[in-house]
């Protein structure tokens, strides 16, 4: 053999083995993962942590797995398809547990939902009122937590009747296997037409899953706070109380119900109590624009107020809500 001809077989050797190389690439052994609860994930381990396994999934990517409830087994290598035969689409895709992660995957993103209502009535008498509610939303298996906010406006005859705002923020944390769960929230409220023009209130302590189904959920929380009120005659800082549940009801696949209570005593003077009740009930317009209309009441009570103001505030939305 001449040295013009080991040049040119020299190439063709790297070649052959680069391709072998490949090929063994693509029978490398696989790993299954089982869940606590009897799924599986197949694919490739590519690291394991002290709380937790991460699977190179060929459909979901990187899956991180709570090492302390799961179990790895180590497959046999895969054969490459023989020729002519098409290769699996998913390999190694088990449909029951890849419909589990995306639903995992679906409940930790945030969610936003915005509420807008709108009315003028014209006649014996001129009235405009305009509503509008915001939520931005996370639930992940172990905490939730949820940011909404909201305006309401309202005039008459030419003169405004009502004028508020609130922002508001609530964090639970779930226990694993219980229905038990920790809150804390915190809210801020602005109203014109009020014994108070500020107010700010948070509270924290434990809570209680009634009902957690899909369709149903009814939670009931128990926890203390303060509050304080600025432009009252009552500005201290004031201990208080917290009790009240929160819930919601998928009434058919386009109905829905929400639905909130709270009491809030005030543990220095427990005459001096508030609540706060609302329902909202939407159903869905447009499936592709996740387009809904809505409609719903908010009711404050507030058993001490200056002379001449009323102790009822209701507040009712009708309009539209979109979701995303």
């Amino acid at each position: 053999m001449n040295n013009r001809t080991a040049r040119t077989r020299l190439p063709a050797r790297l070649i052959a083995l680069a391709a072998g190389s490949l090929l063994s690439t693509a029978a490398l052994a696989v790993d299954r993962v089982t869940l606590p609860t009897g799924e599986t994930l197949t694919g490739e381990v590519v690291g394991v942590t002290a709380s937790s396994i991460i699977l190179r999934h060929p459909v979901l990517g990187d899956v991180h797995v709570d090492s302390a409830d799961a179990t790895i087994t180590h497959l046999a290598p895969e054969e490459p398809p023989a020729d002519g035969a098409a290769p699996d689409a998913t390999p190694h895709a088990d449909s029951d547990a890849m419909k589990e992660a995306e639903a995992h995957v679906e409940a930790a993103r945030w969610k936003f939902k915005l509420v807008a209502g709108l009315s003028y009535i014209t006649g014996n008498t001129k009235s405009f009122n305009v509503s509008t509610l915001l939520e931005l939303k996370r639930e992940a298996d172990d905490m939730k937590t949820v940011f909404s906010g909201g305006g309401f406006y309202g005039r008459a005859d030419g003169e405004d009747n009502q004028a508020n705002a609130f922002a508001q923020v609530v964090q639970e944390w779930f226990f694993k296997d219980s229905p038990w769960l920790w809150f804390a929230d915190a809210r801020f409220d602005y109203d014109e037409f009020q014994s108070w023009r500020y107010r700010f209130a948070a509270h924290t302590g434990p809570g209680y899953k009634f009902f957690d189904l899909e369709a149903f959920k009814l939670t009931g929380l128990l926890g203390i706070g303060v509050k304080k009120e600025w432009q009252s005659d009552d500005d201290d800082w004031i201990p208080e109380g917290q009790a009240g549940v929160n819930g919601f009801w998928q009434i058919t696949p386009r109905q829905k119900l929400e639905f909130s209570a709270y009491y809030y005593p005030d543990f220095s003077d427990f005459a001096n109590f508030r609540t706060r009740e609302s329902v909202l009930w939407s159903v869905l317009l447009d499936e592709s624009l996740n387009l809904s209309l809505t409609a719903g009441l908010i009711h404050e009570y507030q058993a001490e107020v200056d002379p001449g103001d009323v102790k009822n505030d209701i507040k009712i939305i009708a309009g539209l809500q979109i979701e995303f």
